[in-house]
């Protein structure tokens, strides 16, 4: 959903210029006042994430998703949020926050296949998570077709994010070049394949994707 049909006027401003404190703080207070809005507990859980507080990124996302269990990115979120925590927990609780993680890009998935950037978590979770967490490299390509048959252009990124995953430097370098070719200009798909290559340490072909950014 876009910013501005969830939140006024003023706190989507303060969210787009990045001032998630001030966001946050705002939002506390609006949902003290109305503590059945979904929308305000999503933005706050996004607030409390973009400041790395993500117990309680977490806990409002989780609430979010309680008052409006249909919208899909509030699960996306959720599982943005339970796999940050997973990252930081002991062995016993990053299992159970990883299985948590991925039931909530599924149902995000399962509720909108239309919304990419939930297909993209869910195949990055299947390609980094081992298989007793229900990752595998044949569940991520077959997550990955899925994604291609809604979206040509991130299926195309995706399996160049599952090579990438591998190691497999050449192939996820010519599904870029397949990416570039495909005519489809915008500003995020330019940006992830310049992270390519600069962590490729490739200056030209990097130079050459910010400047199709810029454009």
């Amino acid at each position: 959903a876009a910013v501005e049909n969830d939140l006024p006027p003023q706190l989507a401003q303060l969210h787009n210029s990045g001032r998630y404190q001030e966001l946050a703080r705002a939002l506390q207070t609006a949902v003290h006042d109305q503590p059945e809005a979904a929308p305000l507990h999503y933005w706050l859980g996004r607030s409390y994430y973009e400041l790395r507080e993500y117990d309680r990124a977490e806990s409002s996302l989780e609430r979010a998703t309680e008052l409006a269990p249909g919208r899909s990115e509030y699960h996306d979120w959720l599982g943005k949020a339970s796999g940050r925590k997973a990252e930081r927990a002991n062995p016993f609780s990053a299992m159970s926050l990883a299985r948590k993680a991925y039931r909530a890009f599924q149902t995000a998935v399962r509720l909108s296949p239309a919304n990419i950037e939930a297909q993209r978590d869910l195949i990055r979770y299947l390609l980094n998570a081992p298989g007793f967490l229900g990752g595998g490299e044949d569940a991520a390509l077959k997550q990955i077709q899925a994604l291609s048959a809604v979206d040509t252009v991130d299926g195309m990124l995706a399996r160049a994010e599952y090579f990438v995953t591998g190691k497999k430097w050449e192939q996820a370098a010519e599904e870029y070049e397949k990416v570039q070719k495909s005519g489809v200009r915008r500003v995020g798909v330019e940006l992830e394949i310049a992270e390519f290559y600069r962590d490729r340490a490739d200056a030209a072909h990097m130079q050459a994707a910010v400047e199709a950014a810029g454009k």
